[in-house]
């Protein structure tokens, strides 16, 4: 049985709600948003820490889920722009990516952050589950 794009995509999870893209590399922030756009999500994107805290602070920080790159430019890392943005809103969702060894990554959050870690490169399949568990996990 041939299994064509669109029929792939139907099958991973999706949902309706906001998700805050950070990625500096623009060919992987491309293939994300438009992943995420054909699940259904509303996605708004930014180039890098500084953009993402203008985006935050513009749209009052009406996000479901930040998804981001750990190492940016411009001297803000996604964990830094993690916790500026958990502490005016506690309860929001949070995936930090990472080609880094998870190991490493993770070194640099506290034991117990309520942080999801996803490791590149990763396929759409994973994207989308690991998103969806994110949003759904309470």
């Amino acid at each position: 049985m041939d299994v064509g794009p669109n029929t792939a995509a139907q099958a991973l999870p999706g949902g309706t709600e906001s998700i805050l893209l950070i990625e500096d590399e623009s060919s992987v922030r491309q293939v994300i948003v438009a992943t995420l756009g054909r699940l259904g999500y509303r996605v708004v994107e930014a180039a890098s820490g500084h953009a993402a805290l203008d985006t935050w602070q513009k749209l009052e920080g009406k996000f479901d889920l930040v998804l981001t790159d750990m190492a940016l430019p411009e001297g803000i890392t996604g964990w830094e722009l993690c916790n500026r943005f958990k502490a005016q809103n506690p309860g929001l969702k949070v995936i930090i990516m990472s080609g880094y060894s998870v190991i490493i990554a993770k070194n640099t959050w506290p034991a117990g952050a309520q942080v999801t870690f996803l490791p590149k490169p990763f396929t759409p399949q994973v994207l989308a589950q690991t998103i969806r568990e994110s949003l759904d996990c309470p």
